[in-house]
């Protein structure tokens, strides 16, 4: 859901990181992962990452380019993943060929699927974000 957040307020870099943050310690309670904490760095990156395109995007002047929430959704879970996978195989102690043919797969996959709901969902939300209020 961050992806879409910030392809639709590009945020500064520093809010981008509040974002992240936000986005890692709520996942922290309901993680069942080997190691929740790393929910914090991964959300950070990824949103980082979300951000950097975003910014860059917009430079280009890909800014209305209909694809840009599928790309920044596709690449933010791609950084986003393979650093939790990553903090995975340490705290596990898992080897390198490990998360290279089995973890890096699965983001890549959950990945191609965020990109396209990062997609599906960015329409629909961005109506209902700029939607005004009539003053009555």
């Amino acid at each position: 859901m961050y992806s879409i957040v910030i392809n639709l307020t590009n945020p500064t870099l520093s809010q981008a990181v509040g974002i992240g943050f936000i986005a890692g310690i709520t996942l922290v309670p309901s993680s069942k992962s080997a190691f929740p904490l790393g929910n914090i760095a991964s959300e950070l990156s990824g949103a980082i990452t979300c951000c950097i395109l975003v910014k860059a995007m917009l430079r280009c002047g890909l800014g209305k380019w209909k694809l840009r929430p599928l790309v920044t959704g596709f690449l933010a879970t791609m950084a986003s993943g393979g650093v939790f996978t990553f903090i995975l195989k340490i705290v596990l102690g898992l080897p390198l060929h490990v998360w290279l043919y089995a973890m890096l797969p699965v983001v890549a996959i959950v990945g191609a699927l965020n990109g396209m709901i990062t997609f599906l969902l960015f329409g629909p939300v961005r109506k209902l974000f700029f939607v005004q209020e009539d003053d009555e």
